[in-house]
């Protein structure tokens, strides 16, 4: 006898239950690729907006901080030169006092009207900082002359304090004469 290789033979039902199932299974996994192809790169698309959103807000606050602490310098030094000159010294003192009340952040504050003054409270709480602030000041006269020309800078001025500390730096007139003026703050 030959030896007959027997075929193995399915219904034709059978055979259309595993066409189906096949494709069946083949759309869901696609699908289900799809999917989450498509959600992880929205979410990869959302992080990034909202990275956007905060970046901006920050500089927004950043910017609005700075222009409002030089602004606030500007009126100290106006109100100063509206004071007789016999006055101007007692006053520059209660003014500067007043001014660190409310703007509890400045480190120092220098300008053409009444010179170097340093916050009473932020020397408690660092000592030296009178000092570090008039040196670096006096290390700076480049920076200064470039102020006096009529640009506006802004220095990281930390290393001298050995803590957080931003210096705005602007020209400021008086009597038709540039001069500078800076404001330091934590």
């Amino acid at each position: 006898m030959k030896d007959r290789k027997q075929k193995v033979t399915f219904a034709i039902s059978f055979k259309l239950i595993l066409i189906f199932a096949s494709l069946v299974l083949a759309v869901l996994g696609v699908t289900t690729y799809m999917v989450s192809t498509l959600v992880r790169n929205d979410e990869q698309v959302k992080a990034e907006e909202n990275n956007h959103t905060i970046n901006s807000r920050t500089a927004e606050t950043v910017q609005t901080t700075f222009v409002t602490v030089q602004n606030n310098a500007a009126g100290l030094f106006n109100t100063l030169l509206l004071l007789p000159p016999a006055d101007q010294a007692s006053a520059a003192d209660i003014l500067f006092a007043d001014f660190c009340r409310r703007n509890t952040d400045t480190v120092f504050i220098a300008g053409p009207v009444f010179g170097y003054k340093c916050n009473p409270e932020y020397e408690k709480m660092h000592a030296g900082a009178y000092e570090a602030g008039k040196n670096w000041l006096a290390k700076h006269g480049d920076l200064i002359a470039h102020i006096k020309s009529g640009a506006i800078e802004t220095k990281n001025i930390s290393p001298s304090f050995n803590s957080p500390v931003l210096c705005i730096l602007f020209p400021y007139t008086v009597n038709g004469v540039t001069d500078y003026a800076c404001i330091a703050f934590a």
